[in-house]
């Protein structure tokens, strides 16, 4: 049993050496640091003692080149700090404790830099993957294994105790060192293992099996290909088509098995390999895996399991692994179901296993994608139809096209990845004109009643666009047309399919690379109906939205209002605190002091209270009141916590005729919104001696009817003709030419209606502007009111 604490203290004390050295780990890659830990692990295993030789902490061995090698490739980063301290903190474990331990801890350390490090999946596969590369050397009980891109040969680890003799090359020098130290802790010897270019040096001896996981993508140059073993007559137009080739030619090898990305079943690039592979019955098997589950990369890969001696008459199986993850979707955190995986394979495989013949995978052009040949199921009413029978070609001429041209053009701008925006694209004409460089492009022709695709090559979702019109046009590079084959398929049904069919929302997949993918078609009755459905959830949510975003329009108008409202007024708190803080209760100035912050206090609550209340009759506390009273005491509390940008009088032409019927508290709302209004845009914030703000009390009667008239007047910034009431009481509604607002008046207009008043704009002489209340009262006499019958400037 392995002691569970002695792992840790060891993983403890490799994470403080670490640490200390971590100002190296930031200079320089933290791979080539952490080999001095391997170089310590490496000499604890073998039972080397430090020697003092005058460079600091050595261990040293002439006999074992191993040691010699990565001695001579940490030299460069000096003696590290605490390399002596690391030794001693694992040597405390006892030897044979850490022996144990010791080919773990190598495997746990190897996916700690392939996590961190910026070479990641250069050199290690997550450990699902190479057991799966494990799994089919096992089934068909190979005794030897070659992998020309090894890596770190972490595989090594899965085949040890099956007695099966491995060789391995790397190009990289820190990297063939690791799989050296992994092999002799397996193997007892690291002679298996070379620091070569395997491009130029392949090993030609037989294996049973070459295996791999090289780096995707690799093309080989022409320095490459003049570089070549003199007679290899092998395939090498990229890394692929050498590895496969190679494998099969040279080794002679009964099974080949390789990582390779999606696109390798698919992509033009690797067609020749794909040939050469179904030409000569050698590929078996097509694994394609989860999303998101390899170090530094998020593509998706496919196993391909390929073997020398199958049956002519055997399908080529296509396994689905890609509900098999563990872990979400970011890929750190994300891994192949591995276990899960094989029980199901070897229980019930048929499950996820589906075939193709060789001679329908050469009639669909060699291509491997799986989404082809999954059976597809048919519901009542469905035709399967191949993608490609749901495309007309499109004619079109050679023209020479240049910024003088007066072609329309399609382009990347116009193509959208949403059903519902690439539907109501269809109408719009082609307003672009080519302004590129001149070349010679194709230039559709358009007939009146068809409708064209549009769909970019290199996308890794479909980005579509339709076009239904007459003009003949020409496209951005990158873009390819087809007419849609409306009596099979309508655009809008069309495009709703391919945006949401999983193929392509999994991304990395052109149209061009699936026209043989057949696809489920509903009749076009039901065609019709579903979009008309899709277009009935469209302008239901769209309604829904313009709700919504009113909505939040107004809170986010009210905060401003509140902003403005009571940004000067805690300003002012701000200061009265700090002179309260400075005064006594006998100071003459302190009873003012409390007035002012009593005013403020009142102030607060009430702009919280209304600001974006629902107000109703019920909410009001109408009373007959001294009105004069009111407007001195609010003249004089507006002083406390206004920004005073103006001078602010009141002229009474009331007489005795005081007593109205109001709400104190609505009716300080109805002013603070008046005033503050004012303050905002009236005089935009420039204090002046000749700013002046009016608030005239007077009686006046309108259609029979007695009122107070409160006039709240100014001479600041006018309206511009024609701004109405209803624009006033808007909230949102500006005067464009002065900048004036409204009041965000919506509960400025309740407050009038809950008095059953008015309100007006006027202009006189005097005054700019003049906002009039008018406040109904009984049983008196007063001058006409029919000037107040227009509700505008």
């Amino acid at each position: 049993m392995i002691k569970k604490d002695s792992y840790l203290h060891i993983i403890k004390s490799i994470s403080r050496f670490l640490n200390v050295n971590r100002h190296l780990l930031i200079i320089n890659d933290s791979f080539s640091i952490q080999i001095v830990i391997f170089y310590i692990l490496y000499g604890i295993h073998k039972q080397y003692k430090p020697v003092n030789c005058g460079e600091g902490f050595v261990l040293f061995n002439a006999d074992d080149r191993l040691l010699e090698d990565i001695l001579e490739a940490i030299k460069p980063y000096g003696n590290l700090y605490h390399m002596d301290q690391l030794y001693n903190d694992i040597v405390s474990v006892g030897y044979e404790e850490f022996d144990k331990i010791y080919i773990s801890l190598l495997f746990e350390i190897i996916t700690n830099i392939a996590d961190n490090s910026r070479l990641k999946g250069e050199f290690f596969s997550p450990v699902e993957i190479t057991s799966l590369l494990a799994y089919f050397i096992h089934n068909e009980e190979c005794h030897s294994v070659y992998d020309p891109f090894c890596g770190t040969a972490s595989i090594i680890h899965l085949i040890k105790d099956k007695n099966v003799v491995f060789v391995g090359q790397d190009i990289n020098k820190l990297i063939s060192l690791l799989a050296r130290v992994n092999m002799e802790a397996c193997y007892g010897k690291d002679n298996g293992i070379s620091c070569i270019d395997s491009i130029y040096r392949w090993n030609s001896n037989h294996f049973d099996a070459v295996v791999s996981c090289p780096p995707f993508g690799l093309t080989l140059s022409a320095y490459h290909s003049e570089q070549l073993m003199p007679g290899d007559h092998t395939l090498h137009g990229n890394l692929e088509e050498l590895f496969y080739s190679r494998a099969f030619e040279i080794n002679n090898a009964n099974i080949v098995i390789s990582l390779e990305p999606i696109s390798f079943c698919f992509s033009e690039r690797y067609k020749e390999i794909r040939k050469y592979l179904i030409e000569r019955n050698y590929l078996d098997a097509i694994i394609s895996l989860p999303e998101k589950i390899l170090y530094g990369t998020s593509i998706q890969s496919v196993v391909v399991v390929c073997k020398k001696h199958r049956d002519e008459n055997l399908q080529v199986k296509f396994i689905n692994a890609e509900s098999y993850c563990i872990g979400d979707e970011n890929y750190n955190l994300r891994s192949f179901h591995y276990d899960a995986f094989i029980k199901t394979i070897e229980t019930n495989a048929d499950s996820i296993t589906f075939s193709a013949d060789q001679q329908d995978i050469i009639s669909f052009g060699y291509n491997l994608n799986p989404s082809i040949y999954r059976e597809i199921e048919l519901k009542e009413g469905q035709e399967q139809h191949f993608l490609g029978e749901l495309f007309i070609p499109v004619d079109y001429d050679r023209k020479f096209i240049s910024p003088s041209s007066d072609y329309k053009v399609f382009t990347i701008k116009d193509m959208k990845t949403d059903p519902i925006d690439i539907w109501l694209s269809q109408r719009k004409s082609l307003e672009h004109i080519y302004e590129g460089i001149p070349m010679v492009n194709k230039q559709y022709h358009c007939k009146k009643s068809a409708t064209y695709l549009f769909y970019n090559k290199n996308a890794a979702k479909p980005r579509l666009g339709l076009y239904k019109g007459c003009e003949d046009f020409v496209c951005q590079k990158g873009i390819a047309v087809a007419e849609i084959n409306e009596r099979l398929v309508t655009p809008e049904y069309l495009v709703y399919l391919l945006v949401n069919h999983p193929t392509f929302k999994r991304g990395n997949l052109s149209l061009d690379d699936c026209m043989f993918m057949p696809l489920a078609i509903d009749n076009l009755d039901y065609q019709h109906e579903f979009v008309a459905k899709i277009n009935q959830e469209y302008i239901k949510k769209k309604e829904a939205e313009k709700v919504a975003d009113a909505e939040r329009l107004g809170v986010k108008q009210n905060i401003s209002d509140l902003e403005h409202m009571l940004g000067v007024t805690y300003s002012h708190m701000d200061k009265l605190i700090e002179d309260f803080n400075e005064l006594y209760e006998e100071d003459k100035d302190y009873h003012a002091l409390v007035k002012g912050m009593k005013d403020n206090i009142e102030y607060l609550k009430r702009v919280i209270r209304y600001n974006n209340a629902t107000i109703s009759s019920d909410d009001f506390n109408i009373k007959e009141q001294d009105i004069v009273e009111f407007i001195n005491d609010y003249c004089n509390s507006w002083i406390n916590y206004s920004g005073n940008y103006f001078d602010l009088s009141i002229r009474n032409d009331l007489g005795n005729n005081k007593l109205v019927l109001f709400d104190k508290a609505l009716m300080r709302v109805l002013l603070d919104s008046i005033l503050t209004n004012v303050e905002r845009h009236g005089f935009d914030k420039r204090k002046s001696e000749n700013n002046h703000v009016e608030i005239y009390l007077s009686l006046k009667s309108y259609e029979n009817k007695s009122y107070v008239v409160m006039s709240v007047a100014n001479n600041g910034m006018p309206f511009k003709i024609g701004f109405t009431i209803n624009d006033y009481i808007t909230r949102g509604r500006y005067s464009a030419e002065t900048g004036r607002s409204g009041l965000g008046g919506y509960h400025v207009y309740q407050i009038i209606k809950g008095h059953k008043g008015y309100l007006y704009i006027d202009s006189n002489s005097t005054w700019n502007v003049v906002i009039d209340v008018l406040l109904p009262i009984n049983n008196v006499k007063s001058n006409n009111l029919a000037e107040y019958e227009h509700e505008c400037i």
